[in-house]
């Protein structure tokens, strides 16, 4: 019986790749925008998530008008936390665990997100298998 229940649970990795297609869904879906690449990687209690090309085509439009810098910076202001927010709810609800805070910003240089995900507790999942030597 216990074997079966740790088969049931998702390796640490399923789920990285899970909130990674979450993030994407996100952007994608609150702000019609599609990120080159989603990395996210768990540290601990922490989770980190990496955005690549994450600025919407309306975001990169302004900045190269350059006619008022602050207009891009509140809407990157407002942008980071329409995700951030809806983050939250969604990692809460796939890993099961409490969301203790979010830390995001993007780089209006580089284009890049990153999200520092503080968690209550590691999620539950199924132990790695020891690598047995040949």
């Amino acid at each position: 019986m216990l074997e079966i229940i740790k088969q049931e649970l998702p390796t640490l990795g399923q789920l990285e790749r899970d909130l990674s297609q979450i993030t994407y869904k996100v952007y994608r879906e609150e702000l019609g925008h599609s990120p080159s690449k989603i990395t996210c990687k768990f540290f601990s209690k922490k989770l980190a998530i990496i955005i690549e090309d994450a600025l919407p085509t309306l975001e990169k439009a302004l900045m190269e008008e350059k006619k008022d810098n602050q207009i891009v910076k509140d809407l990157n202001l407002a942008i980071n936390n329409i995700i951030k927010s809806k983050l939250k709810i969604l990692i809460k609800e796939v890993l099961a665990v409490e969301v203790c805070d979010i830390l995001f910003d993007s780089s209006l240089e580089t284009h890049h997100a990153g999200a520092i995900v503080i968690l209550s507790q590691l999620p539950t999942v199924r132990p790695r298998k020891p690598i047995t030597k040949i």
